[in-house]
């Protein structure tokens, strides 16, 4: 019997460990990287992109231009999830429709415009119709950036890596807390897992 409740605890206690250890050594660091490298570019204006050879990875900061076409929800660019909620209480969702279209994007002086429809959204506003979640940018909402300059002819354009709600620093700052989240709660997992295994090695030794 001991034996038996040794290695349920163990069998138990070492997905923890290695969650915890996913949680705060890779999901942990990568959002810190991703900030530090967000935090490295100087938002640049569409004089100085036209300045630039295409090529160049660049960061924006503006607002999302009224004289995009609106879709779904007052939203020029979405991403629509279908949430399910199981006897547990746990909700999970899957994304069921992207509609991220080409838009143009003002900054303090002229716009740039985005080519691709290949972008992901980050830190969007939420809105909910029943089981679907609709997570987008409204026209005018303050946007950051980051892409590689695209030759034009006339404004500038960008082929985006993503586009997200708000400014270059709240966007840093967003990154930064998800990080120290993620180490905070791998610690966790973590410790529960030692526990558990160390528990199991004492249940053992006493079989």
């Amino acid at each position: 019997m001991n034996r038996s409740t040794a290695m349920i605890l163990g069998l138990i206690g070492l997905p923890f460990m290695i969650l915890g250890g996913c949680f705060a050594f890779v999901a942990g660091p990568h959002s810190a990287q991703t900030a530090d490298r967000i935090a490295s570019f100087n938002p640049m204006s569409a004089a100085q992109l036209g300045d630039l050879r295409p090529g160049r990875e660049v960061l924006i900061e503006g607002r999302m231009s009224g004289r995009n076409e609106i879709h779904a929800r007052n939203y020029v660019a979405y991403v629509v999830s279908r949430c399910t909620t199981d006897s547990d209480g746990d909700t999970d969702c899957d994304v069921v429709a992207r509609v991220t279209p080409p838009l143009r994007i003002n900054l303090s002086q002229g716009y740039v415009n985005v080519a691709n429809d290949s972008y992901s959204l980050a830190g969007m506003s939420t809105v909910y119709d029943g089981d679907l979640q609709y997570d987008g940018i409204e026209p005018e909402a303050a946007v950051v950036a980051v892409g590689t300059l695209l030759p034009a002819d006339g404004a500038p354009q960008i082929e985006a890596e993503f586009i997200a709600l708000g400014t270059q620093t709240s966007y840093v700052e967003s990154l930064r807390r998800e990080a120290l989240t993620w180490r905070i709660i791998g610690t966790i997992f973590g410790l529960i897992g030692v526990g558990l295994l160390a528990a199991a090695v004492v249940v053992a030794i006493k079989a």
